[in-house]
């Protein structure tokens, strides 16, 4: 299957949005100088609950996050981003830089829908 690939920082997502586009899905890498692990969580980005190859990235998530060096206000985080009205690990200083440090390449998403969760990050991309 091919897959549009959008370069985000020189596209306002207000042009996405105007033509009917509801969501962007990225692989967000991590390793080899790739970095979109961090960097999209940053912006906003979520976890879909599970990747392309059938793994559940939630479950990966709190196994992670078990790690004696976890910070306890994240440790019963269950997202990256607030979600359903629970904070997640990016809300939280002590979560942005313990995810840099361990986090992981996760399949993910945004959500461009007016009052949807990743709403509130839209302002820093576009």
């Amino acid at each position: 299957m091919v897959k549009n690939i959008i370069t985000l920082n020189s596209i306002p997502l207000e042009s996405f949005t105007s033509k009917g586009f509801k969501r962007i899905e990225a692989n967000c890498a991590h390793g080899n100088e790739m970095n979109g692990y961090y960097t999209w969580a940053q912006f906003g980005f979520e976890m879909k609950d599970f990747n392309e190859i059938g793994e559940s990235q939630i479950e990966r998530l709190k196994k992670y996050l078990q790690q004696p060096n976890t910070p306890d206000k994240i440790k019963h985080c269950t997202s990256l981003q607030t979600k359903n009205g629970k904070f997640g690990i990016m809300d939280f200083k002590e979560g942005q830089r313990w995810w840099k440090e361990n986090g992981f390449s996760f399949d993910g998403y945004f959500d461009m829908q007016k009052n949807s969760e990743c709403g509130a990050e839209i302002n820093m991309i576009g």
